[in-house]
């Protein structure tokens, strides 16, 4: 029986140019059909920002896609490292990623930032923490199936919004250890406000304190004390200086793996705010500054 005088046959001779291409895409693209190779022939264009979107929701959301990504494998860290990595994966509430691309069918991104909310790192949770990827080269056909897999990186820029808040939330993990109740803290732009009250065997004593976070080189963020008072009474600088300097530095990058670089650090209304880069492992760490004596 013959189609060709019917509707049906007809319907079918119209289908043969779509046939014959999907059969084309079969034959090049054996087992699967890539968005990428479909890109480069002209065929279908890609929304890259959907893609990179749910890439790297899929990579901060989870420890072993984030050790998946390869960034810190391209950053020369040690295979025991990367190993680490699970616990300094953001798990953020949410994120916004904002991209330029250079070549995105070639992988190549001339900016790449990842805006994260409410970002776990150990015990203190980060309000907001703006990632700055450089040198970026990804894999285009894992980014089209939805997965992000670093070929080149150059660091990554990143910069932190801290509200007191969320500090007064990790001082609550030792304040019954060291005797510590009723804390209460302000942050401006003139400095750190922190009143509470400080148990010494049967003595309670109230602690009014005043100062800043400050620079002290590229790895470490101290305390500087302008005034304490205790019960009411102000104790002398050299006595403020000398408790501080068991406390100090309050932040330490040389105890941790990441060849974290400090670059500043600012107060706003509520926040501590910094700014840093994560470099590639073999970056040697700069020279430190003479010790101003302060």
């Amino acid at each position: 029986m013959s189609y060709r005088n019917t509707g049906f046959g007809h319907r079918l001779a119209s289908l043969r140019p779509t046939v014959a291409f999907a059969l084309l895409l079969a034959i090049a693209v054996p087992g699967r059909l890539l968005p990428v190779a479909a890109l480069e022939a002209g065929v279908l264009a890609i929304d890259w920002g959907i893609h990179l979107e749910r890439a790297v929701t899929r990579a901060f959301a989870d420890g072993e896609a984030f050790r998946a990504t390869g960034l810190f494998d391209r950053l020369g860290y040690t295979a025991s490292q990367v190993a680490e990595i699970a616990q300094i994966t953001p798990r953020p509430a949410s994120l916004t990623v904002d991209w330029a691309a250079a070549d995105p069918a070639g992988g190549r991104f001339e900016r790449l930032t990842v805006t994260a909310h409410r970002v776990r790192y150990y015990d203190l949770t980060i309000e907001r923490a703006v990632f700055s990827f450089t040198g970026v080269v990804l894999d285009a056909a894992a980014l089209a199936a939805d997965r992000l897999m670093f070929r080149e990186v150059g660091g990554v820029g990143l910069e932190t919004f801290v509200s007191s808040d969320d500090i007064l939330k990790v001082f609550d993990l030792v304040t019954r250890a060291r005797g510590l109740s009723g804390l209460a803290m302000t942050i401006d732009g003139r400095g750190t406000r922190l009143r509470g009250r400080v148990r010494q065997g049967l003595l309670t004593v109230r602690f009014h304190l005043e100062g800043a976070p400050l620079l002290k080189n590229d790895r470490q963020i101290e305390f500087r004390c302008r005034r304490l008072v205790l019960n009411g009474l102000p104790l002398p600088q050299g006595v403020v200086r000398g408790m501080f300097s068991r406390i100090n530095p309050v932040f330490d990058a040389n105890q941790t793996w990441l060849n974290l670089r400090l670059q500043k650090i600012a107060l706003e209304p509520g926040y501590v705010r910094s700014w840093g880069m994560i470099l590639p492992a073999s970056v040697p760490p700069a020279a430190p500054p003479p010790d101003d004596g302060r």
